[in-house]
């Protein structure tokens, strides 16, 4: 059966950076179904305090690629705000968020059968959603714990309200389970990779040996970065990812900036260890299992460096005390000599898998 699945997200489905979202997205158009996607996250009073970009026609749908796409740019959406003594008022406009959204622009690509959410600000508008369409099915892809994200508070009382809705909350972590009440439909799928991708034959882009690689800018930690840098002056540093930078540069350290996905894989690939090297955050222990970048590198055979509190459950992870520079050096050394071949693969599912998880298993 074709169904109608709609994704409500922070990502533009055309982005150049891949989150497990879009390969979802695109492994259900292979399937035949009809995929739709609505970004938010922005607003125009956030825009005007420099707190989200300008959108170019939003509100409306959009035909792009094989997924139907609309950035729903109302006035106003849920931030952070720096002065304690506008919360209240803060907090009383953000209630009124999901009132903003253009239901009658939505009904014309609906009816909907799935509407996946992910954590953050989509939370809102799973009420009204549900109203609309009671016969959807609604699951909640928690992609991150919202005390990560660092959301406004408004966002945890949104959660609240939308979780007896869901008919399936997924988390990419069993760490994550717990978090939810117990009569809640909560299950573990772990994320995938894209084995047909990285099984292929690339020639290496590096023009020496000795290459470490780190992928995307979330909790990116510049300055573990320049300690290794320094400290190991014979190995070259890609870094990749739009904030991935550092603030004095070095000459064995190339930023790549925000790059299109398939065309960090060969460096993937070739690289001779996996970076993830994250700041200190709260509840930031599920990372272990849910970071893509740790699934990719693994599926590489790469050993990886990363904090203590993410390198549990992978033997080929070098943990470390985050601002101990002699604990990062003596974890990056241990890497160095560990046997690659050895780690294993198996238990990575592809992301068709994954997908036919969610949406094809009688996990309803």
């Amino acid at each position: 059966m074709i169904h109608n699945v709609l994704f409500i997200t922070g990502h533009d489905p055309d982005a150049e950076r891949k989150v497990d979202l879009h390969f979802m997205a695109l492994h259900l158009c292979d399937s035949g179904h009809k995929v739709s996607f609505i970004t938010l996250g922005s607003s125009l009073i956030g825009h005007v305090l420099g707190k989200s970009p300008l959108v170019k026609n939003p509100n409306r749908w959009i035909a792009a690629s094989r997924i139907k796409k609309m950035f729903w740019y109302p006035l106003i959406h849920p931030m952070k705000v720096r002065w304690e003594f506008l919360k209240p008022l803060t907090s009383f406009a953000f209630s009124f968020y999901p009132y903003f959204f253009p239901l009658h622009e939505l009904q014309k690509n609906g009816p909907f059968d799935v509407i996946v959410i992910e954590s953050g600000a989509g939370l809102a508008l799973v009420p009204r959603l549900k109203n609309l369409y009671p016969e959807a099915r609604f699951i909640y892809s928690v992609s991150d714990r919202l005390s990560r994200l660092n959301v406004p508070d408004i966002i945890y009382s949104f959660e609240q309200k939308a979780l007896p809705l869901f008919d399936l909350i997924r988390v990419p972590s069993p760490l994550m389970i717990s978090d939810y009440p117990d009569h809640a439909k909560v299950c573990y799928i772990p994320h995938g990779i894209e084995r047909a991708l990285f099984d292929k034959q690339y020639p290496s882009p590096y023009l020496s040996d000795k290459n470490a690689i780190s992928i995307g800018d979330s909790l990116f930690d510049p300055q573990s970065i320049s300690i290794l840098a320094h400290h190991f002056p014979e190995w070259t540093f890609h870094l990749f990812g739009e904030r991935a930078r550092l603030d004095h540069k070095l000459p064995n350290v190339i930023e790549h900036g925000e790059t299109r996905f398939e065309d960090i894989i060969p460096y993937i690939c070739h690289a001779d260890i996996g970076l993830a090297l994250y700041k200190n955050a709260p509840d930031a222990d599920y990372l272990s299992h849910s970071s893509l970048r740790m699934i990719q590198y693994s599926y590489c055979k790469l050993p990886i460096v990363t904090p203590h509190f993410s390198a549990h459950d992978r033997d080929h992870a070098f943990g470390y005390e985050i601002e101990d520079r002699d604990n990062l050096i003596h974890a990056f050394s241990n890497a160095l000599h560990y046997g690659c071949h050895s780690i294993p693969v198996t238990d990575i599912q592809d992301w068709k898998h994954v997908s036919s998880q969610i949406f094809e298993s009688e996990l309803f």
